[in-house]
């Protein structure tokens, strides 16, 4: 899965972007989560994002946090439920996980929407807060892409077939560089699922690689923060 060696040559680290989606507690935190990936995954994702937020601090690489949540009840009643397929998809059997599909849990301040301690942001490292799949769609991600001069976006994260590829489409359209770190993401909708999404990406998007080929890449051609 490691790049092609004329598209790592075209990778400047100062001009790329870690883009952290939706690494929250109803995914990930088997005590509270509801739609989780499979508690066997969980592990292994976590400390693959874990690695990949390392080498990105440490070599200067500016990284971003996406959550997704709903605002709470307002005064004219729920405003964030109006989409047809989730109204649909409520109460019945998500495909792959087996479980009904929850609403109304994941408001912003609930545990649910925590972001996971060991993934959790630094100081100045900047929250993106969506209401749908793309980290692009609503919010200010394009701003900060292109305050940053950003070419290259890596993605990790939640749901690898929800979230990561339409965000993954959303830069693609933008004419951003995108590449996926296969085992710092996951799917809820099981292994079928994340496969399924890494192969579109590599179809259609861009470029597949491992965290270890992340940082790999980052201690050969990016800076490294100072002791």
């Amino acid at each position: 899965m490691a790049l092609p060696p004329e598209v790592e040559e075209q990778i400047d680290p100062t001009r790329s972007l870690l883009v952290v989606i939706d690494m929250q507690r109803r995914h990930l935190d088997p005590e509270v989560g509801y739609h989780l990936l499979d508690p066997r995954t969980i592990p292994r994702v976590v400390a693959a994002a874990e690695k990949a937020l390392g080498a990105a601090r440490a070599h200067r690489v500016p990284v971003v946090h996406v959550a997704t949540c709903s605002r709470g009840p307002v005064s004219w009643g729920a405003v964030e439920r109006a989409n047809p397929f989730f109204a649909y998809q409520t109460g019945k059997p998500i495909p792959g996980l087996g479980r009904p599909r929850q609403s109304g849990r994941n408001v912003e301040g609930s545990v649910y929407a925590e972001i996971l301690p060991e993934v959790a942001p630094r100081q100045g490292e900047p929250v993106v807060v969506k209401r749908r799949y793309s980290a692009f769609y609503g919010t200010d991600l394009e701003l900060l892409v292109r305050g940053l001069r950003t070419e290259t976006v890596f993605l990790l994260g939640v749901n690898t077939n929800n979230c990561v590829l339409a965000t993954a489409y959303d830069a693609f359209s933008r004419d951003l560089r995108v590449v996926v770190l296969a085992d710092a993401c996951g799917s809820m909708n099981g292994e079928e699922y994340h496969q399924f999404a890494l192969r579109q990406v590599e179809a259609a998007l861009g470029f597949v690689m491992t965290t270890g080929e992340f940082a790999d890449l980052l201690a050969r051609r990016g800076p490294r923060v100072s002791a």
